[in-house]
């Protein structure tokens, strides 16, 4: 059974080790020689791994000697343990979660050992801080412990006055609990339905009185469940105003919340993003741009390079896209690039293609037909696991074909394309038969005004499927009859 674990795992080790950041890295090291001073072999195999640019297994274990290199599997299972070992030493205190739990377990040692005075404080402390920060999960399990000492204590006269204040306390977070349970049910769900297009279902839970009287709860937790759930639906519904009012809410939420704020930065700066996505979708460009710049000053900590970057960028790129902005959106691409350089990442696959296919769709509107079929000869094969885009890129190439009314290459590209135009069929019907029947007359020349009336016609009715784009903003009549 080990066996089969360590080769289905055999890359694990690597890609943890290019995730690692410079700082991590180090530690690393001054984690392995403080440890284990007389084995230091896998430390060697972290640093041969470190050092090459593409892993190639069998030059990797030329610089060991037989015995451990008969023995490679069990080697890299042991340096990936003690990696994550490191990393968890490491990021120890690097957050209130982290503090919590450490002195929960050093409270439990205390009260194994007899030392109840000390092991209250360690509760006690654990206590505060989930509640501050709003760790409710934590909460019950602390109260355990305070109960067990209480017991342990009784001999000393405990007042019942405290006994009766602790349940009380009690009995409070656990309605928070339930509370909290609900609505991340209800949030779980929701995001479910959402991703099988069930409106029905979505608009069941986002109009239940659970998520509507969100300004009852007393929490930040329960109110940003309702906002964020309320802001999705309403966009999903088209009403983009009372989106954009929760999204504004949701925002403020965060900002008035400073220790929250501080714990919950990921998802705050989701939502201002999302904020400035839907300023696109309506055409706010300008609005956008302002909010964008202002994003220019934030310094978010290391931990956020990655998600900042990306969220940046591509509502950047974006925007230079619909603003046909050519100049601009190179140069931001290549800023991009460099700004995933200097953290030692590498630019997110589903973005990398995402902003390549903005590109795509900025040669496209310059009619420059010839470099949008370049380019997608050299992305599509990045996009082979997301439809959505795999169908955009096609539907461009095809369109593409038809204006340079090179009929003999897209016969050929349909052959190549068989799979992707099947996906596109199966999921999309109503808009490959008018894909189609924009191929059949183009295929067949019939390049007179009643094709160019059908292929605008057509050209509007494929938009659903264009995301981000509305074909019919950068769709022109270019003289094809």
């Amino acid at each position: 059974m080990q066996k089969l674990i360590i080769v289905k795992n055999s890359l694990d080790v690597v890609s943890l080790i290019n995730s690692l950041s410079p700082h991590e890295k180090s530690y690393f090291q001054k984690f392995s020689n403080i440890y284990n001073k007389n084995d230091k072999i896998y430390l060697h195999l972290f640093e041969q791994i470190s050092k090459m640019k593409h892993y190639d297994e069998s030059i990797l274990k030329s610089n060991f000697e037989s015995v451990y290199a008969s023995n490679f599997g069990m080697l890299k299972e042991q340096l990936y343990e003690k990696i994550l070992m490191a990393l968890v030493m490491y990021n120890k205190e690097l957050n209130v979660e982290n503090l919590i739990f450490k002195w929960v377990e050093e409270g439990k040692v205390l009260q194994r050992k007899g030392l109840l005075k000390q092991a209250n404080k360690k509760f006690k402390k654990a206590l505060d801080y989930s509640i501050k920060y709003e760790r409710f999960y934590l909460v019950l399990n602390i109260f355990s412990h305070l109960k067990a000492i209480v017991i342990h204590n009784l001999y000393e006269n405990i007042d019942i006055d405290d006994i009766n204040d602790l349940l009380k306390n009690e009995e409070i977070y656990i309605e928070v609990i339930v509370n909290l349970q609900k609505l991340n049910n209800s949030q779980f769900m929701y995001y479910y339905y959402e991703s099988k297009s069930n409106d029905q279902a979505m608009q069941k839970i986002a109009n239940s009185d659970l998520i509507q009287d969100w300004e009852r709860y007393p929490t930040f937790v329960e109110k940003s469940i309702c906002l964020n759930i309320l802001s999705h639906n309403y966009e999903n519904l088209q009403d983009y105003e009372k989106s954009l009012n929760f999204l504004q809410k949701h925002i403020e939420l965060f900002e008035c919340n400073l220790l929250v704020l501080k714990e919950y930065y990921f998802n705050y700066l989701l939502q201002k993003f999302n904020y400035i996505s839907l300023l696109i979708k309506i055409n706010s460009i300008e609005e956008a741009k302002k909010i964008i710049q202002d994003f220019e000053l934030i310094k978010p900590k290391k931990q956020y390079h990655k998600l900042f970057f990306s969220l940046y960028y591509s509502n950047l790129l974006l925007i230079d896209c619909l603003q046909i902005c050519f100049n601009d959106f190179l140069i931001h691409y290549n800023e991009m690039n460099l700004a995933f350089n200097s953290i030692n990442q590498k630019c997110p696959t589903r973005m990398y293609s995402m902003v390549n296919y903005y590109k795509v769709v900025l040669c496209f509107n310059n009619n420059e037909f010839k470099l949008v079929l370049k380019d997608i000869n050299i992305y599509i094969n990045q996009t082979t696991n997301d439809d959505s885009l795999n169908t955009s890129f096609i539907i461009l190439a095809v369109l593409c074909f038809i204006e340079l009314r090179d009929f003999h290459t897209l016969k050929m590209f349909l052959v190549s394309f068989k799979k992707e135009l099947k996906n596109l069929k199966k999921q999309h019907p109503k808009e490959f038969f008018f894909i189609n029947r924009l191929v059949e007359n183009a295929v067949h020349e019939k390049l007179d005004s009643n094709f160019m009336a059908l292929y605008e016609i057509e050209v509007s009715k494929i938009n659903k499927i264009m995301y981000p784009f509305d074909l019919s903003c950068f769709i022109h009549k270019r003289g094809l009859n």
